[in-house]
Formats: C-alpha cells, sequence, structure tokens
C-alpha cells in the first residue's frame, strides 16, 4: 500500500475588502504577510503545500509553493468550495488517490501547529470522512482534513450550485476537532481593520507563536 501523502492548501481567495485592501494573503500582521504565517505554520506539518489563487501566481513565488487557479467560477465567485476542488484535483494529480489534503484560509494568522496530526487522527480515530477543526464552541469548515476520494462528489456538487462548504459537508460523517482558546483564538480570521488592530497587538505582545 503506497504511504499516504498529507498536503497542505492554502486558500487565498479572499480580496479583503473589507480590511479596505487587495490580496488578503498579502496583509502584513506585524511584519510577515499572513500568507506567509500560515505557510510557515504547515510546512513541517505536511509532506507537500499548495496554494489556491487566481491571477497572477507570481505574487506569491516568494514561497515557493506551486499555486493552481480555481477551475469553477460564476459571476458572484464559486467560494472557498472552488478553492477546495482546484487543490483536491491537484494532490489527486500530485500526491496520489489516497492522500489527505487540510485546507486552511490565508487570513488565519495564528494557526495551530498540531492541526495537521489532530485532524488526521479525528479523521481516523472515528471513522469520519472528513474533520474539521472547532473553537469556542464555533466549526471552522475551510480548516479542514479532506480525503482526495471526494473530489468527484464535490464535483457534481459544484457542477449542481452548492456552493456553501456545510452544503457539502452534510452528505458525509464529519469529525469536528475542538481547540481551546487561550492568549488568543487559534482560528481568528483577519476580515476587517479591527481585527487587524487586534492581531497586530497580539504578534507585539506574544511573538511566539504556541499550540
Amino acid at each position: 500500500m503506497p504511504a499516504m501523502i498529507h498536503v497542505g492548501a492554502l486558500l487565498a481567495g479572499g480580496q479583503g475588502r473589507r480590511l479596505g485592501r487587495g490580496d488578503k494573503g498579502l496583509v502584513r500582521v506585524g511584519d510577515r504577510p499572513m500568507i506567509a504565517r500560515a505557510h510557515d505554520c504547515l510546512m513541517p506539518q505536511v509532506d507537500r503545500i499548495v496554494i489556491n489563487a487566481n491571477g497572477d501566481p507570481g505574487r506569491f513565488q516568494f514561497l515557493n509553493s506551486p499555486v493552481v487557479p480555481d477551475s469553477f467560477a460564476d459571476e458572484g465567485g464559486a467560494g472557498p468550495l472552488a478553492g477546495i476542488h482546484a487543490v483536491l484535483a491537484w494532490s489527486t494529480r500530485e500526491a496520489g488517490p489516497t492522500a489527505l489534503v487540510t485546507t486552511v484560509p490565508v487570513d488565519a494568522p495564528f494557526l495551530p501547529a498540531n492541526l495537521v496530526t489532530r485532524l488526521a487522527e479525528s479523521r481516523h480515530s472515528t471513522g469520519a470522512a472528513i474533520s474539521v477543526a472547532g473553537s469556542g464552541g464555533r466549526q471552522h469548515p475551510v480548516v479542514a482534513c479532506w480525503p482526495v476520494s471526494v473530489l468527484a462528489d464535490l464535483e457534481q456538487a459544484l457542477a449542481d450550485g452548492i456552493r456553501k462548504i456545510d452544503a457539502f459537508t452534510s452528505n458525509f460523517r464529519v469529525a469536528v476537532v475542538e481547540w481551546d482558546i487561550t492568549s488568543v483564538d487559534p482560528f481568528f480570521n483577519v476580515n476587517t481593520a479591527e481585527d487587524l488592530r487586534k492581531a497586530d497587538l497580539f504578534v507585539s505582545n506574544s511573538p511566539t507563536m504556541t499550540d
């Protein structure tokens, strides 16, 4: 049996309109772009990293990871499900039919260092098809571990007009893995200027991230 390859996938489709910025992943928290923080967190946890982004892939060249665009799009944009589809398709080609893909948004600068391990272990121990991160009683459906075997079902769902992650995952057994919130929610999202201010303040007070 071939070894299972773990792929980390950065979903970089957000445009940062509420932040008043262009490319959300390139917005800096502290002195580093948010996508670099997420990339560096995933790097020691996975075998491969892929970035999902549309437009010029050269803007992420400094990360030395492949960039794949959405293949599903509509007038309003197909949202994160299209990004998940793109990274699952890439992982099927590049990492094989048994690969597991952990997806994260690039606007979460404080991801835990045990993210991939805990999501993969929970999926295995519970027999779930997909595992999703949770904190503070909330689920974070973009932060999830996916087997590439769901690709065909996802492709059909997108063709049928499904755009919400929860609407797709409701067809599968899903395990929720809860993380404690200590000094900061590990899945804190930077969506607004106030969120960015809070993230900068946390980094300046706690430069070393922990689990």
